[in-house]
């Protein structure tokens, strides 16, 4: 399941970064750089485009389709080929769809349960609340200072708390404390956590037994909390002025911190923070949470599969003039652990301009990139034809190996077939027929590299963890594009790049304020 673990605050400036770095990592050889990086193989086009409403910064990816929300409506898109498949009409639902266990579910007014098959409102409730998380067969959301455990099947009450008692010792004395305006926040895999205010000035996050919603451990004294995640025994803490906090659940120990922050992202063995001026900061999970690397002019939060974080990028012409090699568009990839580049796929003309931290979200499944360009959805995968207007590639590969280009899809505006070697049924043998993806919304085609021809489907192989570099799916080994092997990439990944929960923003904190461990 791909699931959702993202908090994005408001919050405005412009970007002021200067290029693209990483922090503590080897320097790419950028005119060497491989076709694959060690999780994910580099797209080589666009397999379908798809011209309805979506937003990138509130979609996820789950099985074969594409949930995502826009004004009010959800909208499911089949991976195979961009068609929609269903939409909702406006229900009132605020962001990112959460799915599990064949249902979709969306925070809102009201909340609710949406098949996810047939797009048909399972259940609605009574509440409204944009704040949700789901887990443990339950939906948990908050409405005027309650917490709400819903069922998660028809979405009856299980149970509710609008307060908590808590004990610290201060000063060598065990003191009671009420905790209450409780907020929902995140699950993981033992607990629900809850936000609430303590006294004025003061707040704590705790953590619920996610059945009876008995209290079970608490963070501590905090600052006022704006959003929370939790992921693989880490939580971020999004409070209201301005700063992003890594903690260790089990230690309380806070791990790091973003500022000016605009939220964060829990992917895979990642946690990122993005600032107000387009920089994310890669915290390594799997090496306790330290500080990995950085990168500037990120249009999206990372996502993770494997060791590969796949992110948007694009240099603020604003602030600066960038340098030739650096005035583009592109999806990057980079090792999670040292931040070194794998890959990019660079797209012909500018678009995205960084600026108030990532403006648009990312989206992966087993062999294909989701991205938002001109109003449209593109599916960049490999084994693809080249497209009829091509707006991506990488001439770098033109450099690498001119002989490549003939043997690998250079096409005129006509798309005919330079190699004569298969016929538009072909799903990824020898180059470039002018078979389309099967798109209602624009043609299957590739990028000016590597022409194979794509069928469209989305290559959902078995659920394994098996790696894409220089396998099967490796465009220079013209192999089949049935071939590519699946793999997932955890219960932990982001189904959304971006993954946004507009929280509300509260009255400012005085910043001088932390995060104090409670003695137990």
């Amino acid at each position: 399941m791909w699931k959702r673990r993202s908090v994005l605050a408001t919050g405005a400036a412009l970007s002021i970064g200067v290029g693209l770095t990483s922090v503590g990592a080897a320097e790419a050889d950028i005119d060497g750089l491989p076709d694959g990086g060690a999780d994910f193989t580099r797209p080589d086009g666009v397999a379908w485009r798809y011209d309805g409403p979506h937003d990138m910064r509130s979609a996820t990816v789950e099985g074969d389709r594409l949930y995502t929300e826009n004004d009010g409506t959800v909208y499911a898109i089949d991976t195979a080929d961009g068609s929609l498949v269903w939409e909702t009409g406006d229900i009132g639902a605020n962001g990112p769809p959460v799915v599990e266990g064949g249902m979709v579910y969306v925070a809102g007014e009201p909340v609710q349960a949406i098949d996810a098959e047939t797009g048909e409102v399972n259940w609605e409730s009574e509440f409204e609340s944009f704040e949700m998380a789901v887990g443990h067969g339950m939906v948990y959301i908050s409405e005027d200072g309650t917490v709400y455990a819903l069922d998660a099947e028809d979405g009856s009450i299980e149970w509710e708390r609008n307060e908590l008692t808590v004990e610290w010792e201060i000063s060598g004395e065990t003191e009671v404390f009420t905790v209450d305006s409780l907020e929902a926040g995140d699950t993981d895999d033992d607990l629900v956590y809850v936000s609430g205010n303590v006294e004025t000035g003061l707040f704590t996050v705790t953590g619920l037994d996610p059945m009876t919603g008995e209290l079970e451990m608490t963070m501590g004294r905090t600052e006022e909390v704006a959003g929370l995640a939790a992921e693989s025994g880490y939580m971020g803490i999004q409070p209201n002025f301005d700063s992003s906090y890594l903690y260790n659940i089990s230690t309380k120990e806070r791990l790091g911190s973003v500022y000016p922050s605009v939220g964060y992202t829990f992917s895979g063995d990642g946690f990122f923070g993005a600032t107000r001026y387009g920089v994310v900061s890669a915290y390594d999970l799997s090496a306790g949470g330290e500080l990995a690397w950085e990168m500037e002019y990120a249009q999206s939060f990372p996502q993770v599969v494997g060791n590969t974080a796949i992110a948007l990028y694009g240099p603020s012409s604003v602030q600066h003039t960038p340098e030739e090699s650096e005035d583009e568009d592109r999806v990057v990839a980079y090792d999670l652990a040292t931040g070194e580049e794998q890959w990019r796929y660079v797209f012909d003309e500018r678009e995205w301009t960084a600026g108030n931290g990532p403006s648009t979200g990312v989206e992966i499944d087993e062999n294909t990139i989701y991205v938002s360009r001109g109003g449209e959805l593109w599916a960049l995968r490999s084994e693809t034809e080249a497209p009829d207007d091509p707006e991506d590639g990488d001439p770098r590969d033109d450099e690498q190996d001119e002989s490549d280009e003939q043997d690998e899809g250079q096409q005129d505006e006509s798309d005919k077939d330079q190699q004569g070697g298969e016929d538009d049924s072909d799903t990824g043998e020898d180059d470039n027929d002018d078979g389309g993806s099967g798109s209602d919304n624009g043609g299957s085609s590739g990028d000016d590299d590597d022409g194979d021809v794509g069928n469209g489907t989305a290559g959902n192989g078995d659920a394994g963890n098996e790696t894409n570099a220089g396998n099967e799916t490796d465009t220079e080994n013209n192999s089949d594009a049935d071939n590519v092997p699946g793999f997932t990439t955890g219960s932990g990944l982001l189904g959304g790049a971006l993954g946004l929960e507009w929280l509300r923003r509260k009255a400012g904190v005085d910043e001088s304020t932390s995060v104090n461990e409670p003695s137990e």
